[in-house]
């Protein structure tokens, strides 16, 4: 999908999108637990030391988690973005995303996000959700250019119709 309404990006950058999907125990990150562990310390600095940043990412991927999808270029994991389980009424949240600031306004966040959409409208999710961390009006106006609402201070919903 290109990128919605009047949203610009500086280059677009066609990343390689891997998805690493539910098993039996959960999610298996083998080789990129890594790379998605020192994320969230990017996302959270001032809450997550590498130790608890690797715990979250584990529980997470134990319990919660659908998938977790990942941008990768030229075998360096850019970005990342998770996906719950559906919920009982239909809604699949999608959770933490990150890309890394050198690839940003590339396309990059857009691509994690159609991918998500694409496989909760594949496990059945009659509707999308996404919260932010605080209010911001870029990603706001993003969220609604992409056909989500905003319902609180925090989320945007999207139906899957």
């Amino acid at each position: 999908m290109a990128e919605p309404g009047n949203i610009e990006t500086k280059e677009t950058l066609d990343a390689s999108i891997v998805v690493l999907r539910r098993g039996e125990n959960g999610v298996e990150l083998g080789e990129y637990k890594k790379d998605i562990t020192q994320m969230h310390v990017d996302i959270f600095p001032d809450d997550l030391s590498l130790d608890e940043a690797e715990r979250v990412v584990e529980e997470r991927a134990r319990t919660y988690e659908e998938a977790v999808v990942l941008a990768i270029n030229k075998e360096e994991v850019i970005g990342f973005g998770t996906i719950w389980k559906v919920q009982k009424n239909g809604d699949m949240y999608l959770t933490t995303a990150y890309v890394k600031p050198s690839y940003r306004q590339k396309g990059v966040y857009t691509q994690l996000l159609d991918k998500r959409i694409e496989i909760a409208k594949d496990c059945g999710a009659t509707t999308v959700s996404i919260e932010s961390i605080k209010s911001n009006p870029v990603q706001e106006t993003y969220f609604s250019k992409y056909g989500f609402e905003k319902t609180d201070e925090y989320t945007f919903k999207k139906s899957m119709d």
